[in-house]
């Protein structure tokens, strides 16, 4: 299993690599102009590419969204606690239309993600040039520029929104790299294929205590799963034909009872949550008191 899950790791991330440069170029390909107007007295400055919205190469495009999707299905499959952020860029639903996602950065313009600085305020003084990212009548970053003829200025604008566009999309990128690199070295809990004992079980729940001090999402994903195989693996004790729901299929066969049933689906229902919405608010002392009540139920019904 392991060996496997290395292999299909260093796959992924060769690929990763191989695509890292070809999509770094994209902006610089990218034709640019910049607008000078004026808005109540003030110069603002926005580069803006001629084409508002990248036309892919069908060879890339597919090739990219082709690794988007392994990535997910990789990641799906063995790793269960992954970093929320990476949903937007992977997910065959978001990956394209979300402002966070790396498609989006790659084939829009400059001002539409919120992540990158649109719009420059040019503040001419006798010895130099003031530029400022400008949002919301507000000044964020600053740099001082020596004198220089408008040309010069413009090439300097469209420069800086491109590398602020590749600058993000580094780390987007490198997020997804250490996601898949953290899964493919084991840290996670997976899939066990090994016939589970009650030792194995209780072996596998206090890890979970270790990453309640560190990360409630985490906690919360592996908590899920362990009750899962928990309940699979029970449900296989007794070699019976396990059904869909597993939590009533213990129920029907008097394997726990309704308080333990409650226990189990408020469980399924928060882990569920966590995983799949994005916006979804964990509470910490929630995941303790889930994790709490699982402990004890383990020890009651023994596999």
């Amino acid at each position: 299993m392991q060996e496997e899950l290395v292999k299909l790791g260093n796959e992924l991330l060769e690929k990763h690599k191989k695509l890292e440069g070809k999509l770094r170029e994209i902006p610089y390909k990218r034709e640019m102009r910049v607008n000078f107007n004026k808005e109540n007295s003030l110069c603002i400055a926005k580069p803006r590419f001629t084409e508002p919205k990248y036309s892919w190469p069908k060879t890339l495009l597919g090739l990219l969204l082709n690794h988007l999707q392994e990535i997910w299905d990789f990641l799906q499959k063995y790793h269960y606690y992954f970093d929320e952020k990476v949903i937007s860029f992977i997910h065959k639903d978001y990956r394209r239309s979300r402002k966070d996602s790396i498609i989006f950065l790659l084939e829009r313009d400059v001002w539409e993600t919120d992540e990158v600085y649109g719009n420059y305020l040019v503040e001419r003084k006798k010895d130099k040039i003031i530029v400022s990212y400008y949002r919301r009548e507000e000044r964020r970053k600053t740099y001082e520029l020596d004198l220089m003829p408008k040309e010069e200025l413009e090439k300097w604008i469209m420069d800086d929104a491109k590398n602020q566009i590749i600058s993000t999309f580094d780390y987007k990128w490198g997020l997804l790299e250490t996601e898949i690199d953290t899964c493919a070295n084991g840290l996670h809990i997976r899939e066990i294929t090994e016939p589970l004992n009650h030792e194995d079980l209780i072996s596998q729940t206090k890890k979970i205590d270790e990453l309640l001090k560190v990360d409630t999402i985490a906690s919360m994903l592996s908590l899920g799963r362990v009750s899962e195989l928990w309940c699979i693996h029970l449900l296989n004790q007794k070699k019976k034909e396990i059904n869909q729901n597993l939590i009533q299929d213990l129920v029907q066969r008097k394997i726990i009872d309704k308080h333990q049933e409650r226990l189990l689906n408020q469980i399924r229902i928060q882990y569920n949550s966590t995983k799949h919405k994005l916006d979804f608010r964990l509470k910490k002392k929630e995941v303790v008191s889930l994790y709490k009540d699982f402990c004890e139920l383990i020890d009651l019904v023994e596999l």
